[in-house]
């Protein structure tokens, strides 16, 4: 009879964990925030970094769509959260 191996449980990852890796995933739409500015970001990039902000931030954030500030301030507090 041959053993049968014990199989080790998958880990799944954490919410913190998955909106992590989608924030780093979507990089090319904020990188420019590191040197000060924040470039025209797509609609699936703003819808992303909106629910990854609700999720891990504040749940009660509704940018206006047309404020680049409002994104620029938001991904700066998301690279402090996920990053620093």
């Amino acid at each position: 009879m041959s053993k049968i191996r014990k199989q080790k449980p998958i880990i799944e990852p954490t919410r913190y964990e998955k909106n992590r890796i989608a924030f780093v995933a979507i990089e090319n739409e904020w990188h420019t925030v590191r040197i000060g500015y924040i470039r025209e970001l797509t609609g699936e990039g703003k819808t992303e970094l909106e629910r990854i902000y609700r999720e891990e931030l504040d749940q009660t954030w509704l940018p206006n769509r047309y404020c680049k500030g409002c994104y620029f301030k938001a991904v700066e507090e998301l690279i402090h959260h996920f990053i620093l």
